[in-house]
């Protein structure tokens, strides 16, 4: 009896950090699907200064297309032609982007229409991010009306997908959902030492915990007030 055929999917990062090497975890974890995370280069990555990479890949297949590259060091010509490449080595049956912004996701857009496979955006940009212009709105429009669906961070996010075209049963949440199992285990073990807990780590009876880069955007002041 042979056994069916699994489902290939590539989920593409420009960089792979630990929050994306752990949704990639979870994925493998579904039988009927073979995951391949695809991550454009193996050195620093979109963000300068940031790094959040780490060497426990185990049990995940990642492909990266430029092992020995800084993000910066490299021209959108140049990664258009490898994700080509790379793709068609890889023959997968739905890719998912990142964004619409990177030059790889435009070039596995292109290259999905062109073969006839599924294309998803993830994304978790919100239209009040920041001031936004018609013509680059309009320029978005057109590459969300190429994809074939969605998958993002909240309803903020979806609100502002369907703002650019896509249609709201296309559009899936979940996008930043980040190995909640981890921290519901370990939330009831720390629960269990409560005591022990706050005076090793000196921890008030209430507090606020942020996680975040200290960046204007994240508008922490907003927090603090």
């Amino acid at each position: 009896m042979h056994e069916s055929k699994k489902t290939k999917i590539v989920v593409m990062w420009p960089d792979l950090g630990a929050y994306h090497i752990q949704r990639l975890r979870v994925v493998t974890k579904i039988p009927e699907i073979e995951v391949i995370g695809l991550e454009t280069v193996g050195g620093a990555g979109c963000e300068e200064g940031l790094s959040l990479r780490i060497n426990d890949k185990v049990g995940i297949n990642v492909v990266t297309m430029f092992p020995n590259s800084d993000y910066k060091d490299l021209g959108s010509i140049q990664i258009k032609a490898k994700t080509r490449e790379t793709l068609n080595k890889l023959n997968p049956d739905i890719a998912f982007i990142c964004g619409y912004v990177f030059a790889e996701s435009r070039a596995a857009i292109r290259w999905a229409r062109h073969n006839g496979i599924a294309i998803i955006v993830m994304s978790d940009s919100n239209y009040f991010d920041t001031k936004r212009k018609w013509y680059r709105e309009a320029v978005k429009k057109r590459i969300i009306g190429l994809c074939d669906a969605g998958l993002v961070g909240g309803s903020n996010a979806k609100d502002y997908m369907v703002r650019l075209g896509m249609q709201s049963d296309k559009i899936f949440l979940g996008y930043d959902a980040v190995d909640n199992e981890y921290f519901t285990s370990a939330s009831n073990e720390v629960k269990s030492e409560e005591s022990k807990l706050r005076k090793q780590y000196g921890l008030p009876d209430k507090y606020f915990l942020s996680s975040n880069r200290f960046i204007p955007k994240k508008n922490l002041f907003r927090l603090l007030d």
